[in-house]
């Protein structure tokens, strides 16, 4: 498992992600449950790109971002599709929060777990 950060901290970086406090269990719901995962996943070419890549270690979510921001403008897959991809993978859902949000709360190990399809 890894370490949840605290509701305070939570509520206050994604303030512009919900118009009431009762939308808040909806949008953060991934910081306690997994996504499943869906069986395509690792067909996709959003994945053949990145499933090597991000085995390595970074030393934060912030250069993970930027790993794999370079390596959507790399790839060829369109933006759109890409990041949609990640955001599927991570929280379930292809829009959200902003990804780099999204990995710092979730941190590097667990992000990169939910990327590789570890579940």
């Amino acid at each position: 498992a890894y370490p949840a950060p605290s509701r305070h901290a939570l509520i206050a970086r994604f303030k512009g992600e919900y118009t009431t406090l009762a939308d808040v269990p909806r949008v953060l719901s991934f910081v306690w449950r997994r996504p499943a995962p869906e069986s395509s996943w690792r067909s996709t070419p959003t994945y053949q790109a990145i499933a090597a890549y991000t085995e390595q270690p970074f030393d934060s979510g912030k250069d993970l971002y930027q790993a794999l921001a370079g390596l959507s403008k790399s790839s060829g897959i369109p933006a759109k599709e890409f990041f949609g991809s990640l955001r599927t993978a991570l929280i379930g859902a292809p829009t959200g929060p902003a990804l780099l949000d999204i990995i710092e709360t979730l941190g590097v190990e667990e992000a990169q777990r939910r990327l590789l399809g570890e579940f």
